[in-house]
């Protein structure tokens, strides 16, 4: 069994406030790059998504058909 330490202070995520305010007091820490780390990025690419989402609104589905002889050996999911 893998033993997973901690950093003191952090033991679980309840204590992620604490990590962003002490990286907030840290001068080797700008407050942009702290909102990148408190999420800004996934926001950003959640965003990104959403636009390709909505670009890609008017195109039908692919419903190409795989000939079983090219599934061999890559029959783990199955759609019937």
């Amino acid at each position: 069994m893998v033993s997973i330490r901690t950093p003191e202070g952090l033991e679980d995520v309840s204590q992620y406030p604490n990590l962003l305010i002490a990286l907030l007091k840290s001068e080797s820490w700008t407050e942009d790059e702290v909102v990148k780390v408190a999420g800004g990025n996934f926001l950003r690419v959640m965003k990104e998504n959403e636009k390709i989402r909505d670009e890609l609104l008017s195109t039908p589905p692919y419903e190409d058909h795989i000939h079983p002889d090219n599934l061999a050996g890559r029959r783990t999911c199955w759609y019937t």
